[in-house]
């Protein structure tokens, strides 16, 4: 199941987001807090435990960004990554493009690839390349 995050929602994020710092980096605490209250944080529920967010901006233009999409590793391939993006779309009446960059060398990107978004650019980040995505 997914939901809209909630403020006591934020140390099992926290907890999600630290073990997979290698992929997402680090992400503090203030800035999930701004996400769930911009409404715009998703979590996964799984065997009643969260497994797995999503934080996101709909900008003025009308794009939608992802910040973080993450899956606890013992529940990837289930569907819920699909499930969360599904949500968001869901979630705005209108239909947003929506973009994210990925890291090139990181597995999530066949995800990106086997659930219809696009490859639009390679761009170099601060560390490495990265790969943006765009699904509409």
């Amino acid at each position: 199941m997914t939901r809209k995050a909630t403020l006591t929602d934020i140390d099992a994020i926290k907890e999600i987001a630290d073990k997979n710092r290698d992929s997402i980096g680090f992400l503090i605490r203030p800035a999930i807090e701004a996400s769930i209250s911009k409404s715009e944080c998703l979590v996964n529920i799984t065997d009643d435990k969260i497994v797995g967010f999503v934080r996101y901006h709909i900008r003025k233009d009308g794009i939608c960004k992802i910040y973080e999409i993450v899956i606890s590793k013992e529940y990837r391939r289930r569907g819920l990554g699909k499930s969360m993006i599904r949500s968001i779309k869901l979630s705005n009446r209108r239909l947003l493009p929506i973009e994210l960059k990925c890291p090139v060398d990181l597995d999530a990107n066949i995800f990106y690839s086997s659930i219809d978004f696009k490859l639009i650019s390679i761009d170099r980040g601060k560390k490495r390349l990265l790969n943006t995505w765009q699904l509409i």
